[in-house]
């Protein structure tokens, strides 16, 4: 009876462990219940018993998956800030140019402080560099080279310089 019992836990141990379908379950059931590449780790290591090479492999290829998305996201992002800051370049300038030429007939005028202060660079052109510094250090983080194609296809900035 003990010789048995003993068997029978062997085959289903063998069962259970060659069983692709189960095992394709719950890795989509622990992929739904993670955030992370590590919890999926976790979840598929100490929750469903997988040996810790298969369980740190699919972690591997989730974050590698979490990865590409993140850099996709990154380029779509970089696009959208590109035609932000032609835009705010356009306005800026424009602004510029109506302050210039009305500061220029007021001069004439002998009226001083008739436009009201100059636009400022302040608040046009620094928050974009500073986003652009930021978009930059987050692509190159990442190693998104889309994403620092994009931005190198900016108007407004220079290209980078490459070491």
């Amino acid at each position: 009876m003990r010789e048995t019992l003993l068997l029978f836990v062997l085959v289903l141990a063998a069962c259970r462990r060659s069983d692709p379908e189960r095992r394709q379950r719950e890795l989509a059931q622990c992929d739904i219940a993670s955030r992370t590449s590590q919890e999926l780790v976790h979840c598929l290591a100490i929750e469903r018993n997988w040996p810790a090479d298969s369980a740190r492999a699919e972690g591997l290829r989730a974050q590698a998956r979490i990865d590409s998305l993140e850099r996709d996201r990154l380029a779509e992002e970089a696009a959208a800030f590109n035609v932000q800051a032609d835009s705010v370049m356009k306005l800026y300038f424009a602004t510029s140019k109506l302050w210039i030429a009305c500061a220029r007939k007021a001069a004439e005028r002998g009226a001083t402080d008739a436009c009201g202060s100059s636009p400022e660079v302040t608040t046009y052109i620094d928050p974009i560099a500073a986003e652009h510094r930021r978009l930059i250090a987050r692509c190159e983080e990442m190693r998104a080279q889309r994403c620092l194609d994009v931005l190198d296809s900016s108007k407004v900035f220079a290209k980078r310089t490459r070491p």
